[in-house]
């Protein structure tokens, strides 16, 4: 009886192992996910700090023509 307990033990120990090895794959996926996505963020955030600085710049540019004119 204990070597069936035994062998009933190892099945589910092997089992939570497998278990636990596709999470830790689902968790490095969901890691690198997170990573992409907040680099795709930041370089949104960029453009539109670029975007931004352009159309003040041509506003400027603007107004200062209209004040030479």
């Amino acid at each position: 009886q204990p070597k069936t307990e035994i062998a009933v033990l190892d099945d589910a120990l092997r089992a939570y192992e497998q278990d636990i090895e596709k999470l830790q794959v689902r968790l490095r996926e969901a890691r690198s996910r997170q990573t992409a996505i907040a680099a795709r963020l930041e370089s949104a955030e960029n453009r539109v700090k670029l975007r931004s600085l352009l159309t003040n710049e041509r506003t400027d540019e603007a107004l200062a023509r209209f004040d030479q004119l």
